[in-house]
């Protein structure tokens, strides 16, 4: 017989497996800012992103601060940004989204169009599998009907 600890041990390993699988809801996003020159900034500036669903004009679905203590550090004018670190990203994408982005600011412009990530392809087999059987490899999901084919 198993004590309660054993299975509570279980427990635990299983939903940290579980936790380590799931897909991450951050954006990763990297930039650039230039001066009229093209020359790069040195800098700690506040950011902010919002989500549209068109290029122009809209609606904002999501929105995120990056301000005070979460300024953005920029270094020869790169920046990184984990989007959806601060407020969660609960859209669905499953249309197409543009990213806005505002600095000290400034809107800049134009919007960024949103593309995939290596975990949408793989979402993308998922969805191609009928009742739970089909390709457990990209080459698998396409050669079989799957996304692509």
């Amino acid at each position: 017989m198993f004590s309660k600890h054993t299975v509570f041990g279980l427990i635990a390993l299983f939903a940290l497996s579980v936790a380590a699988l799931a897909v991450p809801r951050v954006i990763q996003y990297q930039g650039k800012l230039t001066n009229l020159s093209g020359v790069g900034y040195n800098d700690t500036l506040d950011m902010s992103f919002r989500i549209f669903n068109t290029p122009t004009g809209g609606i904002i679905l999501w929105t995120e601060a990056h301000t005070g203590t979460n300024d953005v550090p920029i270094v020869k004018g790169l920046f990184d940004v984990a989007l959806g670190s601060i407020t969660p990203i609960n859209l669905d994408f499953h249309e197409d989204y543009w990213l806005e982005i505002t600095v000290d600011g400034n809107i800049l412009l134009p919007r960024v169009k949103l593309d995939s990530s290596p975990y949408a392809f793989r979402a993308a087999i998922a969805d191609s599998v009928v009742g739970g059987a089909g390709g457990n490899t990209l080459g698998e999901a396409y050669n079989e009907g799957g996304p692509g084919a």
